[in-house]
């Protein structure tokens, strides 16, 4: 390493700087020395000295103390040495990101496609407008053998990653092995939901196509860095699982970047509600062979403790739930149905568990075929790249990450369940929207909220806050709440403090009766 920075010390001041921090304080004092007006302005470069063997008198000549000498001859030796092997290598595809779908409204049929869906249009989005927390943290430390150290080389990333500019792809942070990659704050991301109930099908992910990763050996040392971030692409769980209901471009790109059903069922695989390629599929990009029908909408039961089927490294309960219920129909509302309560607000990646995070995955990619990767390297496979995803700062509960949502409520014909909780996905920086059954699900606390006259109020925040944390829920149409557990819930023994509208009361969590809150 060192001969590169003496050589780097002769060129413009602009890059002696920049290949300071590789040096160690030795070498910054040798450049700081060759860089000052008079000291030595005539010694010899350590190349010419390295050349003629000279590197004692070279040394001795910076004036170094005795006890940096023998690193600084070794260090001037290291710059007759020929430079090391760099490569750029090109992976199909890189996951940077996974957006869930949000819960919707299906559409009656003519003539009066809304009158199943009340007031609504049927469509729900989850808007990350400014958020940056969208995308992942990635090192490609699983792609060399054993005894290899891997460091990012962030002088490797020239900028913003995206190709085009319409993703705002951008390296936010990096440590000594990784880099996070997430979309630019100026990056308005929409993701939808149409259908009753959560359908996964609609869940997207967003990939970078023939990245470029430069690959630098030094000794046992591997730098690393991605130089290039390809085209972004958005690509539905449903086209991947059945490329004969896929849209034409998809179709069409897909084939180019050559993603056999392999690569289709990895990046499912990257989704826990993704699932599987249709049996019979065989990766084709021609429609319509060997695909059949199209693959089961997959969605959550809303048995069970909500959450039970995710990873507790990787995802969390925000503490957010509302109800999600159909209209009622009724000949004295519009259309022959009363207008149901549709949720808008926020959502912020908040940690109700506090669960210790050491998420992390790997997805092995094929390389680009036709380059040779030079034995130094130590790859695995010269023929594969292995990514390793696992939460970024931007996406953690070290930093509050928010969305805008519009859920709608869904049609009469939905049979349930009638709740929906919010969980955060660390690893890829987006909200999960789990259904449950609020009949079914335990509570930490169940209530009521009715008007001065004792009706019930409807669609009413409420707050619940236990242990430094505030549990957010709305009133059913009948007013009635409850405050859902989820899979690894802790236990709430005590007090909590109950607010909605101004009103505030102190319950008690073991009371077996709902509490009656009325507002004035």
């Amino acid at each position: 390493m060192g001969h590169l920075l003496i050589e780097n010390s002769l060129s413009a001041g602009r890059n002696r700087r920049k290949n300071l921090h590789r040096a160690g304080p030795l070498m910054a004092l040798i450049l700081t020395l060759i860089g000052s007006s008079g000291l030595v302005a005539a010694q010899t470069s350590p190349l010419q000295a390295c050349k003629e063997n000279k590197c004692v008198q070279y040394c001795q000549g910076l004036s170094v103390q005795k006890t940096e000498l023998a690193q600084c001859v070794t260090q001037c030796k290291d710059a007759c040495l020929p430079p090391p092997p760099t490569v750029t290598v090109t992976p199909k595809y890189f996951v940077w990101a996974v957006a869930y779908a949000p819960p919707g409204c299906s559409q009656g049929s003519t003539p009066a496609p809304n009158s199943l869906c009340g007031a609504s249009n049927g469509s729900s989005l989850v808007d990350y407008g400014g958020s940056s927390a969208n995308g992942t943290k990635v090192t490609t430390k699983d792609s060399f053998q054993k005894g290899e150290t891997v460091s990012l080389d962030a002088s490797f990333i020239p900028g913003p990653l995206s190709a085009n500019g319409s993703y705002g792809i951008q390296d936010t942070s990096s440590d000594s092995t990784t880099t996070s990659v997430t979309k630019t704050t100026t990056n308005d991301w929409k993701v939808f939901g149409n259908g009753d109930g959560v359908d996964h099908g609609q869940d997207q992910f967003y990939l970078m196509l023939h990245p470029q990763v430069k690959l630098e050996a030094r000794g046992s040392q591997v730098l690393w860095g991605i130089v290039d971030g390809g085209a972004p692409y958005v690509v539905y769980a449903s086209e991947l699982r059945n490329l004969a209901f896929a849209r034409p471009s998809t179709i069409s790109v897909l084939g180019e970047v050559g993603l056999t059903a392999a690569d289709y069922q990895s990046i499912l695989d990257t989704d826990p509600y993704g699932g599987t390629v249709l049996a019979g599929g065989n990766g084709s990009t021609t429609v319509g062979v060997n695909l059949g029908t199209p693959a089961t909408n997959q969605q959550e039961s809303g048995t069970g403790a909500p959450g039970s089927e995710l990873d507790p490294k990787r995802f969390w309960y925000t503490g957010l739930s509302f109800p999600y219920q159909p209209g009622l129909p009724s000949s004295t509302c519009n259309n022959g149905l009363c207008n149901c309560d549709s949720y808008s607000g926020g959502m912020t990646n908040d940690n109700m568990t506090v669960n210790e995070t050491s998420d992390e995955s790997q997805t092995t990619v094929d390389m680009q075929a036709g380059l040779t990767v030079p034995d130094a390297f130590a790859l695995k496979s010269d023929t594969k790249l292995v990514w390793t995803n696992s939460s970024t700062t931007d996406n953690s509960t070290e930093k509050t990450s928010t969305a805008n949502a519009t859920v709608t409520c869904p049609s009469t014909n939905y049979p349930g369940p009638y709740g929906m909780q919010v969980w955060w996905d660390s690893r890829y920086g987006s909200f999960v929207l789990i259904p449950y059954d609020p009949g079914a699900v335990p509570t930490i606390h169940r209530g009521q909220i009715v008007d001065a006259s004792g009706q019930p109020v409807r669609g009413q925040l409420v707050t619940l806050t236990y242990g430094g944390k505030t549990h957010r829920t709305y009133t059913a149409r009948d007013g009635s709440y409850g405050f859902p557990l989820w899979s690894g819930a802790p236990k709430f023994i005590g007090t909590a403090q109950v607010e909605t509208r101004g009103l505030k009361q102190t319950i008690d969590l073991g009371a077996k009766l709902p509490l009656v809150m009325k507002m004035k």
